[in-house]
């Protein structure tokens, strides 16, 4: 084998060893997790930690390896498409932290705001998209051409968005409480989980319970 082809291999791997290293510690859209729906609450902090609402997310590199203490101001949810009335302090909102050592990264203490709403919201990582949220479709849970219920957008105790979990709330939660199958499902005000399973039911009147009460 000739010198110079010697050395050309030598570079050529010298470059795919730097190409990794340089991958490293920075996050891949293609290895980070991130949970599939936002519920807020201008209660969330007050309320028993198991109707708390939590959104996380893991952070990883190109070889899968989390990234610790990442800076939480470049992690947002970014609700620019969202449209109802909201009590939120911005469009994008950042993490309460820097990740931690497995590379988890939650918005807690920043969900503290109120206003449902069927839109998508964004996950993003240094100000680019890593995942959109789907938006609510409001399919009939029965209808032949669309048997697939789209279950997305952004959950709240607060349904109308005015920072007040109240009895107007209350009202617009019980329709959707009580609306029979067939009808067009409006999960994202009814599915208030924490654990949103794509039905409104006793456990999501639980949570409108502890969020409602002073």
């Amino acid at each position: 084998m000739s010198r110079s082809l010697i050395t050309a291999l030598g570079a050529a791997a010298l470059l795919g060893a730097f190409s990794t290293l340089a991958l490293a510690g920075q996050p891949d859209p293609l290895t980070c997790t991130w949970d599939d729906l936002v519920g807020v609450s201008p209660k969330n902090l007050t309320v028993g930690q198991p109707f708390r609402y939590i959104f996380d997310g893991n952070v990883r590199d190109s070889g899968g390896v989390p990234i610790a203490d990442f800076p939480a101001e470049q992690l947002e949810l970014d609700f620019t498409f969202c449209t109802n009335p909201s009590s939120r302090p911005a469009d994008q909102i950042v993490a309460d932290a820097n990740t931690d050592i497995d590379g988890r990264a939650v918005w807690t203490v920043n969900l503290a705001f109120g206003g449902g709403d069927p839109c998508s919201v964004r996950v993003l990582v240094q100000n680019v998209v890593y995942k959109t949220l789907a938006r609510h479709q409001s399919l009939s849970n029965e209808n032949p051409e669309s048997p697939i219920l789209i279950d997305g957008g952004m959950r709240s105790p607060d349904e109308n968005g005015d920072t007040f979990v109240s009895a107007q709330d209350l009202s617009l939660f019980q329709q959707e409480f009580a609306r029979p199958n067939g009808q067009v499902r409006l999960d994202w005000r009814g599915d208030l989980g924490p654990v949103f399973n794509g039905t409104c039911s006793a456990q999501d009147l639980s949570t409108f319970q502890q969020h409602f009460v002073p």
